[in-house]
């Protein structure tokens, strides 16, 4: 009987290494996002408000970005 092989998630430096090549300032606003809401609030507990703030406010410019590219790239 064969085993399903398990999928495994990518790691950060995969998208990191992905992003670098497609624009510059995105990597640098996925690695503060990354660096804020997960590292910084998720493991060590930061629950400052304007942090939060400030890393939601990187994730959304991310966001947009990407829905920028996938409309362009749609038409």
């Amino acid at each position: 009987m064969k085993r399903k092989k398990k999928k495994t998630r990518k790691s950060v430096e995969w998208y990191q290494k992905e992003l670098s090549g497609l624009n510059t300032k995105i990597t640098s606003d996925f690695a503060a996002a990354y660096q804020i809401l997960h590292l910084d609030m998720g493991y060590e507990g930061t629950n400052s408000s304007e942090i939060a703030k400030f890393g939601m406010g990187k994730a959304e410019k991310i966001i947009g970005w990407v829905e920028n590219r996938l409309t362009n790239h749609t038409k």
